[in-house]
């Protein structure tokens, strides 16, 4: 059992969830996801983010950012968990995360989805876009409709071999820490060879799920009778 925790211990220092953030109105919603994705264990490798314009740093600039970030540690603190403040100046958000994401060995990147201002906007925005094509770690867009701990039931739809993609066991595994962190249903929405995998990781950490057989994209809307 020792051997086990310290195994457990071990792989928790390798788990390290950055959380770009640059306003004080969306920045609560995406420390809590933070704080619910992770290992129980982890208390103290998340990363709050702010990256100032290079072409625009002022001292107001430099204020504003240390205050998003204290308000990030005054989160977590609230749940007995430390995050690190980081600020950057750069003049590409993209170039600085992807140096941030280097540097201290970032396996998860939440991003907050970005308020479509224009027509010509794409619909996750130029920054989660941009990371899409040049990162491969795990990346979490996010828009809170509703605190986490309010939410009774997830839908998660997974599209077909998703299980041969790098990265499936990794985000299974944040969307299983959703369900044992707050106690909600997951609902999961696939093919049969997929929901086969997610039946093994049932068996071994049970949460509470419903596994519904899923095959056609073509007819997704018929989901909204669920939603």
């Amino acid at each position: 059992v020792e051997e086990e925790s310290q195994n457990n211990e071990s792989k928790s220092m390798k788990e390290r969830i950055l959380i770009p953030v640059n306003s004080l109105e969306t920045i609560e919603p995406l420390i809590n996801l933070g704080l619910t994705i992770k290992a129980s264990n982890n208390r103290k490798w998340l990363y709050a983010l702010n990256i100032i314009d290079d072409d625009r740093a002022s001292d107001a600039a430099d204020k504003q950012a240390r205050k998003i970030l204290e308000k990030a540690s005054d989160i977590a603190a609230s749940t007995d968990n430390y995050i690190h403040e980081l600020m950057r100046y750069d003049i590409n958000p993209v170039t600085g995360i992807m140096n941030v994401i280097k540097e201290h060995k970032i396996t998860d990147l939440i991003l907050g989805l970005h308020k479509k201002k224009e027509i010509s906007s794409t619909f996750l925005g130029d920054l989660a876009e941009g990371l899409l094509e040049q990162c491969y770690t795990t990346i979490i867009i996010y828009k809170s409709a509703q605190p986490l701990s309010t939410i009774k039931r997830h839908i998660v739809i997974v599209p077909e071999k998703a299980e041969r993609e790098a990265g499936f066991a990794l985000w299974l595994m944040r969307i299983w820490n959703i369900g044992r962190n707050t106690g909600a249903q997951i609902h999961f929405y696939a093919t049969e060879h997929t929901l086969t995998f997610i039946s093994e990781v049932q068996k071994k950490f049970p949460i509470e799920i419903k596994m519904n057989k899923f095959n056609d994209w073509d007819d997704i809307l018929v989901l909204s009778r669920d939603i």
